[in-house]
């Protein structure tokens, strides 16, 4: 049996995808853990010596970092120190490290770089939590630095790390001081002179001390002072002089920095780890107002540790776990992203990263956990409603209980004494660090707030099974939901939303989220025991979803205004309709809207379809995602996710992944790492296991999630004429499966063999990677494989292919026990014990099959949407089969 040519040459392209793909953003989150540490790389230029900039691009971060190779070749891989001409320094080179490829996941980004005869990785990891709140609140960053030869040599290497004080002010012309402290650690802090509490000054708080922190050994140098004197020494000599600078000064008065040297010896075919910790530590955190009450909070992590350097102890001690804890949830994430597609799991990691960086953590009264959201690159408000409505599916994912941190400062507020409006409020507060709320907000965007939180609500109470905000704050939402049908949502003249789409009548979009609001409140009273209340807004909605279809619902697509007939809107609030299993949408409208899109992307512009026909050529992805998730058609949903990572990708717009910009050029709107990215989540979260019945009574993963829409299907979304396709696909694949032991045996040269890799047969009982339970990888060119090790048999330095690595030895550890490194593990234990070999497995597993975004020539649109199923259908089934059986965390550091 043979496929048509066609469909061969779509699935062998499709296969040299799978290896060929990269993720190069425009902007790298490096560290990212708060609003005020949060700092990224361009990528423009494809170079990782380039100085770090806050998240706003607009302020240059100092970070110097070097790795001298034989005492006389230097190379640089962060910062851009060594092309000022006035730092002076004897070498016989001076070089950018050579970047040869980059990994983001979900907490990590991972730079493989060369250094002449050493290949090394530097991988920056700014944990996530969802287990341990206290660790999610230390505002801490671990980054490691491991490095090996790459030609079986052994080879002299010092490595150096510094920081400067531009991490703690906006302003050049600023007086800071410092000090280091020695012990089990060696820890740089510095802070303003004369801080100022819970103040910031173009977004960079005033309160914050920086500190720069590593393990005490032998080996390791360190020293404050000027940039030149402490970076040229260290280029020239390959360490540092163990001094303190006394000379407090201006940010810019040659520019004070806080440095470590790490001599790692003579490095050979066992690899060399370092780890350095980077944090900016405040307290208090928030000053919150409740009702005459006005308090300080302060962080979380306060509650374990009585000082930021007992957390820098305990942090750098816990560094092997929480790389092995980082491993394990970037797997769960990406497994389950891979799914959808790779283009869809590079988007969920970069999100993931802002998403989580835009929160402080506090404790409240009584120990109780708040978290407050920063309006990160479009305001500085406290706790935007839209925002947390956009970013909320990430906070669902990750672990749903936070969903009732970041709801609860809101409700307490507006059930006190100072909030006396009948709608919720649009935040707590205009200018983040201070939640002093908004006692007088404007009625315009009552329907849109007060819908989104008690979505919010009844979504955070499903997926947790926590019914505490609902019982506590019944009556807050049951005077909500009265005042959203006392405004009507189908009548919405003069109202506003969270687009900005001001003075428009009739909104079908807003008035869909009025009816789901309703909806929600009626599964809210049914939970709480309120079984009049819950008939009472179930029929509500009910009614007027009816007549929502009836005015909202043209001939081929829903309007954006009813009086409109050509208007049009990405639909993104039929998500909670789809998330909470409500079906007040029937599938017969969602797949009228799905043709719909599918007409619009193939006239679409380069980087998407704009939110809203009247928003000319404005982007919002957030919404562009929570759309995709609102989709059953597997091709328009890919556009979308595709279209979003053509944006992450612009490298022709430097930009730290903006929420909102040009269909067009691509070029800034507002939205500069913005939380609001959290809604990438979406399609990831209609798997979700629901915990409360709710009115459906259903308590497993979403009801409307069946073959035709759950994103986890792998070929479900095909239809129609495809079935015919795919008894040929399926047959053709179960043929070669059934000669795969033969050919693969004989070491044919045949197409079974190349696809025999992608079965789910267990390994050949002389296989070394048995005990981990995966499949053998072909490897790179230049590499053979003896006895389970990998060596490397190409001497050319310029080759950016990894190595297969021996455990790692920690560099410089404390002699003391609780700094001793845990013991390695065995393959029984199932985690990798080589980064770099696993960074170039993941390397080979990528996926950049671009969707077809017109029709053929002499194509009709019917003919274009069918040739994108056809092509998507043989994608997913290499996915598939690569999930079952090819899937490898990223780099694992034992």
């Amino acid at each position: 049996m043979h496929l048509p040519y066609a469909y061969a040459y779509i699935l062998l392209f499709a296969l040299s995808s799978l290896v060929n793909g990269q993720f190069l953003p425009s902007a790298a989150p490096i560290v990212t853990r708060s609003p005020y540490l949060n700092a990224w790389v361009d990528l423009t230029g494809s170079k990782p010596n380039s100085w770090p900039k806050f998240w706003s691009t607009n302020r240059t971060l100092g970070w110097g970092g070097f790795i001298r190779v034989n005492g006389n070749d230097t190379y640089e891989w962060t910062g851009a120190a060594m092309e000022d001409p006035a730092l002076k320094f004897t070498a016989r080179s001076r070089q950018a490290a050579v970047l040869n490829n980059l990994i983001v996941t979900p907490t990590r980004t991972i730079f493989i770089l060369r250094a002449g005869p050493i290949q090394f990785n530097v991988t920056y990891l700014s944990p996530i939590e969802p287990d341990d709140i206290v660790l999610q609140s230390f505002p801490f960053s671990y980054v490691f630095l491991d490095a090996v030869s790459a030609d079986n040599q052994a080879h002299s290497v010092q490595v150096y790390s510094d920081l400067s004080g531009e991490w703690l002010s906006f302003a050049d012309a600023v007086k800071i001081q410092w000090d280091t402290t020695l012990g089990p650690i060696i820890a740089h802090s510095a802070q303003l002179s004369t801080p100022k509490s819970l103040q910031e000054v173009t977004n960079m708080a005033s309160d914050g001390t920086l500190y720069h922190a590593t393990n005490a050994g032998n080996g390791v140098t360190w020293e404050t002072g000027g940039h030149y004197a402490i970076r040229g020494w260290f280029l020239s000599q390959g360490s540092v002089n163990n001094t303190k600078n006394p000379d407090f000064r201006n940010i810019n008065d040659n520019y004070p920095i806080f440095g470590y040297a790490h001599d790692l010896g003579s490095v050979t075919s066992t690899p060399v780890s370092v780890v350095w910790a980077v944090g900016l530590a405040r307290n208090p955190v928030i000053r919150q107002t409740s009702g005459s009450d006005t308090l300080d909070l302060l962080p979380y992590w306060t509650t374990k540790y009585s000082s930021p350097l007992d957390g820098i102890q305990a942090f750098l001690a816990d560094a092997p776990k929480a790389k092995e804890r980082a491993s394990a949830l970037d797997a769960k994430i990406q497994k389950d992203a891979m799914k959808i597609s790779s283009n869809y799991n590079d988007l969920v990691s970069l999100a993931a990263r802002q998403t989580f960086a835009s929160v402080e953590t506090a404790v409240g009264p009584s120990d109780s956990i708040y978290m407050f959201m920063k309006d990160i690159g479009t305001s500085q408000r406290v706790n935007p409603v839209e925002t947390l409505y956009a970013a909320f599916p990430a906070f669902l994912y990750i672990n749903s209980t936070w969903g009732r941190y970041l709801l609860e400062p809101l409700l307490q507020y507006e059930t006190s004494t100072q909030y006396t409006a009948s709608y919720a409020s649009p935040d707590i507060g205009s200018f983040f660090p201070i939640a002093a709320g908004q006692p007088n907000p404007s009625s315009l965007r009552s329907i849109d707030d007060s819908s989104a939180m008690l979505i919010m609500a009844w979504a955070q109470a499903r997926f947790s099974g926590d019914q505490t905000l609902l019982n506590r704050y019944y009556s807050t939402f049951q005077k909500w939901a009265d005042s959203i049908i006392s405004s009507n949502p189908l009548n919405t003249a003069g109202a506003q939303t969270a687009d900005g789409l001001d003075g428009q009548n009739d909104m079908s979009n807003l008035a869909i989220k009025g009816i789901i609001g309703i909806r929600a409140m009626a599964e809210i009273s049914h939970t709480v025991g309120k079984g009049d209340d819950a008939s009472k807004y179930q029929n509500q909605a009910s009614s007027w979803v009816s007549s929502w279809l009836a005015s909202a619902s043209s001939g081929d697509h829903l309007l954006s205004t009813n009086s409109t007939s050509s208007s049009w809107s990405l639909m993104y609030n039929l998500y909670p309709d789809k998330l909470l299993g409500m079906k007040l949408v029937s599938q017969e409208i969602y797949d009228k809207q799905d043709r719909f899109y599918t007409t619009r992307t193939l006239s679409g512009d380069k980087y998407g379809l704009a939110y809203d026909s009247n928003a000319i050529n404005v982007v919002k992805s957030h919404w562009t995602m929570l759309t995709a998730a609102t989709t059953t058609d597997i091709g328009a949903r890919d556009y979308f996710v595709k279209m979003v990572h053509d944006k992450a990708t612009d490298s022709n717009n430097f930009a730290t992944f903006p929420s909102t910009y040009s269909s067009v050029d691509g070029k800034l709107i507002t939205g500069l790492a913005s939380p609001a990215q959290g809604a990438a989540f979406g399609l990831l979260t209609l798997n979700l296991e629901s915990k409360l019945a709710g009115l459906s009574g259903n308590t497993g993963g979403s009801p409307d999630t069946g073959s035709k829409s759950n994103v986890g299907a792998i070929a479900g979304g095909i239809v129609g004429g495809l079935a015919g396709l795919v008894l040929i696909v399926l047959g053709f694949f179960f043929f070669l499966r059934k000669r795969k032991a033969r050919d693969y045996h004989e070491g044919e040269s045949k197409p079974a063999t190349f696809f025999a890799r992608f079965g789910r047969d267990q390994p050949h009982p002389d296989d070394p990677l048995v005990d981990y339970h995966v499949e053998p990888m072909p490897l790179p060119s230049g590499y053979q494989s003896q006895q389970g090790r990998v060596s490397y048999s190409n001497s050319n330095s310029s080759s950016g292919q990894l190595l297969q690595l021996a455990p790692l030895r920690l560099h410089n550890a404390d002699q003391s026990a609780a700094f001793q490194a845990p013991p390695l593990p065995r393959k029984t234990d199932r985690i990798a014990t080589s980064s770099l070999e696993d960074v170039a497995r993941y390397n080979s597993n990528r996926d950049v099959l671009p969707l077809p975004t017109s029709p053929s020539v002499g194509g009709t649109s019917s003919d274009a949407s069918q040739l994108r199923h056809e092509v998507e259908s043989l994608r997913r089934e290499m996915e598939e089969m690569r999930s079952r059986t090819m899937y490898e965390p990223p780099p694992e550091y034992t």
